[in-house]
């Protein structure tokens, strides 16, 4: 990256200019950068030449010590993948230059700096800097996908935003890293610096205690020595601990609920009498018979009585198979089958496949692999239902799982540990854990669940609730669109001054923007190619375009001055429970055209599952910060719909994911007829309306249907939140520890349910059953008709409650009843 002016924008996103941001913070005074990128290829080089011809012999030696543990295995660790000998070269070569004590004293950096006074100012700069860092264990606390990762530095708990452009791509929410931090970089924030190793999720817990255990064991021993040389020692451990999960990845001791050791067995019959066999194989209580093919799964009572699946039987010919995955499960699995099939089958051999060294090899061959720094890899299809069983079945786990003892945190529940100082800490890793593979799960495309409801269920959300949305899609494109923002004010100060502008109606329509010769010379210029009105007209479901789409949107939310409504994270929750039960006469719009954001966890999830499925968008499997729509109404003759532009934003280096979907209103039909064009193909009329996560995007939809009706409707008055107030309260955020926020002002549009009423429905649509006691027990959110008479026509709100027997008995019978 080149030097950043002092009145550019902040490169760390806060909004502000560079030199009332980081470069003040980093004592700077922008009148001339530290160093150069060619400074920094130049000092690297210097010093490598340096350490062959002036320390070859301690070069030598060092490196024998670096890798003593794998004296034996150095033949074994230069077959692996290049990508991993240049990196653990990398380590070394660092560590050696910048922490390696010599004989004589210093590293050979000093000495390196020492005997060549000549040096740049740029280059010095750039060798004191290298020298002054230290490898350090983080964890992963955020992303910005191309942009930056907030680190969390374990031992001290102190957090570091730095510019890292593949890092924050391939890397995952709450991931272990070992990484070496440069003060101020080529951008001039702190910036990772070559040789960071990424340890896998399964070695996390032990790297950390292992780590934390030697330091305290070190300060003891030296109580006086600076901290600095402690981690001039760490780079060789680091580099141990990744290379063994590399070349002797960890395996767990795996058992099944019976504490038995995991191992994959075969038990095979040869069949005497097929039919008979047959029969007797279904008229077992203890088997169950696929749907198709001649297979059966085998149940047995666990030690709660319930009825589990313990193992898989096929019929294929002359041979009987059951597979099975402990060898005690085998035996009693022959048993079983001797005793139902006397005389119709004869034992054959029993074997058992090595689970350990099948993990290890996998585990290897996926360590192995070169780093995907693109999106999302994984499977190319993802079926609904699969998906929706998955869900249904981690939610319910997750239920019962707060409420039983896990080894983890000493026996104790994750209910108890949340109220335990002592365990809280263990607890919360736990999470992080969990969020990690939601993340991993996304960028997989996988089936991935949402843990982050835990936080508040756990009231471990000591996050502080955002008084301000962040940056939106609009104060983000002028940096992928340069230039936008100017045509959008220019056009919009333009129709403004047009004979016959009407605030409350007026807008530009798609013939008149592909009329419009400054748009259409700024798209061909900017985007290579003019406004097409018919990209998305009637189009049925999500349809993402590109952004020269977004002209049309932005230039009639500026004629109608930026208005925002920012909606609850409560609020959010409940319009989405809310029946659409209006027609389109009475879906009016608070202004032609407007922005509703949403940075709640429930509509991001739905968004984050939605791209993560679409493999031509770019923030396929990234975490998402916000959601802004921008709506706008079009009025014709014989005409009216309303269009939505939704720009989902993860904050990083790539645009915002714009999706627009047009929703005719006709006066006398139910607006959820118009929704339900919205899905395609056969079965589309058997939807469930209480599974949004079978289908994310017309959950979207509806969500935001409701929230234009909420901001219009009857008793509703959104508070204003200025940008301005914010500035003055003086909470605006280091941009090195929190998120910035958007520089607009905008209406804020609350909850009116208490928020721990909120949770306990929340808790109940996580399983099957408890979806079902709310099909039974509560009234879902409607909008309630003025009568005739009434002076104020418009609709009004009645949220969703609950009818019948106390929740909280009713929420803890949901996860006490069978599936």
């Amino acid at each position: 990256m080149g030097k950043v002016g002092r009145n550019n924008p902040c490169p760390c996103g806060s909004g502000k200019k560079y030199k009332r941001c980081c470069l003040a913070r980093s004592g700077g005074d922008g009148a001339e950068e530290e160093f150069s990128a060619e400074d920094r290829a130049f000092a690297l080089e210097e010093l490598e030449c340096f350490v062959g011809t002036r320390l070859g012999r301690e070069d030598d030696y060092a490196y024998e010590l670096f890798y003593a543990k794998w004296e034996d295995r150095m033949e074994e660790i230069d077959n692996l993948d290049n990508h991993w000998v240049e990196l653990s070269e990398s380590v070394y070569e660092m560590w050696f230059m910048l922490d390696y004590e010599l004989p004589q004293g210093g590293c050979p950096a000093d000495l390196f700096l020492g005997r060549n006074r000549d040096l740049s100012t740029g280059v010095r700069r750039y060798v004191e800097a290298l020298r002054n860092s230290t490898m350090r264990l983080y964890a992963v606390d955020d992303l910005y996908p191309g942009a930056s990762l907030v680190l969390k530095d374990v031992l001290t708990g102190s957090r570091v935003t730095v510019k890292e452009r593949l890092g924050s791509r391939h890397l995952h929410k709450y991931d272990l890293i070992a990484a070496r931090i440069i003060d101020r970089g080529l951008s001039g924030l702190p910036e990772i610096e070559v040789g960071m190793l990424a340890f896998p999720p399964v070695m996390r817990q032990h790297v950390i205690s292992v780590f934390s255990e030697w330091h305290k064991a070190y300060r003891l021993r030296r109580p006086h020595s600076a901290e600095k040389e402690f981690f001039k020692k760490a780079p060789v451990f680091f580099h141990e601990v990744w290379l063994d999960s590399i070349l002797d990845p960890p395996i767990p001791r795996l058992k099944n609920a019976e504490g038995e050791e995991l191992s994959i067995t075969h038990v095979q019959f040869d069949v005497l009498k097929a039919t008979e066999l047959e029969a007797a194989l279904d008229a077992s209580q203890d088997l169950e018979r696929e749907r198709e093919g001649t297979a059966w799964l085998w149940f047995s009572p666990n030690d709660k009585g319930e009825r589990a699946g313990v193992g898989r039987i096929v019929l294929a010919g002359d041979l009987l198979e059951l597979e099975c995955l402990s060898a005690q499960q085998g035996e009693r699995g022959r048993a079983l089958l001797e005793q139902l099939a006397t005389a119709m089958i004869l034992h054959r051999c029993t074997w058992q496949e090595n689970l350990e060294r099948i993990l290890r090899d996998y585990i290897r061959e996926e360590r192995q692999r070169e780093p995907d720094f693109g999106v999302c890899g994984g499977q190319e299809v993802r079926h609904e239902e699969e998906e929706a069983f998955f869900l249904d079945q981690m939610a319910r786990h997750y239920r019962q799982w707060i409420d039983e003892p896990l080894p983890e945190l000493d026996n104790h529940t994750p209910r108890d540990a949340a109220r335990n100082p002592a365990l809280r800490p263990k607890l919360v890793d736990l999470i992080r854990e969990l969020e990690g593979e939601y993340h991993r799960n996304l960028k997989s495309r996988a089936p991935a669940y949402d843990p982050s409801w835990l936080w508040a269920e756990l009231n471990l959300d000591d996050r502080s609730a955002a008084v301000h949305p962040p940056p939106l899609a609009h104060e983000r494109l002028p940096s992928f669109l340069p230039g936008i923002q100017e045509l959008c004010r220019k056009v919009a100060v333009q129709v403004r001054r047009r004979t016959g502008f009407k605030d409350a109606c007026t807008i530009l329509d798609a013939d008149e923007i592909q009329r419009d010769a400054e748009i259409q010379r700024f798209l061909l210029e900017e985007c290579g190619a003019p406004y097409a009105k018919d990209t998305h007209a009637g189009s049925a479901g999500e349809t993402a375009v590109g952004l020269s789409e977004c002209v049309r949107p932005l230039v009639n939310f500026e004629i109608h001055r930026r208005k925002i409504f920012w909606v609850d994270e409560s609020l959010a929750y409940m319009l989405a429970k809310t029946d659409l039960d209006v027609t389109g006469a009475e879906v009016r719009v608070p202004f032609p055209s407007f922005a509703l954001v949403f940075t709640d966890r429930y509509t991001l999830s739905l968004a984050e599952r939605m791209l993560s499925a679409d493999r031509a968008s770019r923030l396929g499997g990234y975490l998402l910060k916000v959601a802004t729509v921008y709506v706008t109404e079009e009025c014709g003759k014989d005409r009216r719909a309303i269009s939505l532009t939704y720009a989902f934003d993860a904050l990083g280096a790539d645009p915002p994911h714009l999706s627009i979907q047009e929703i005719p209103l006709a006066d006398n039909r139910p607006i959820s007829h118009a929704l339900s064009e919205l899905l395609t193909g056969p079965r589309a009329g058997t939807r469930n309306r209480l599974a949004p996560e079978l289908y994310p995007w017309h959950a979207l939809v509806h969500l935001v249907i409701n929230a234009i009706l909420y901001a219009t409707s009857a008793g509703v008055a959104p508070e204003l939140r200025p940008r301005a107030a914010l500035m003055s309260s003086k909470r605006e955020p280091q941009p090195s520890a929190s998120p910035v926020f958007s520089s607009e002002d905008v209406y804020f549009l609350p909850g009116k349910i208490e928020i721990s009423q909120v949770r306990r429905l929340q808790s109940l649509e996580r399983v099957g059953v408890g979806r079902r006691l709310l099909h039974r027990f509560m009234v879902r959110g409607h909008w309630r008709h003025a009568p005739l008479g009434w002076k104020d026509q418009r609709v009004r709100w009645i949220n969703p409650y609950w009818k019948g027997p106390d929740m909280a008995a009713v929420v803890e019978r949901a996860y006490r009843l069978k599936p």
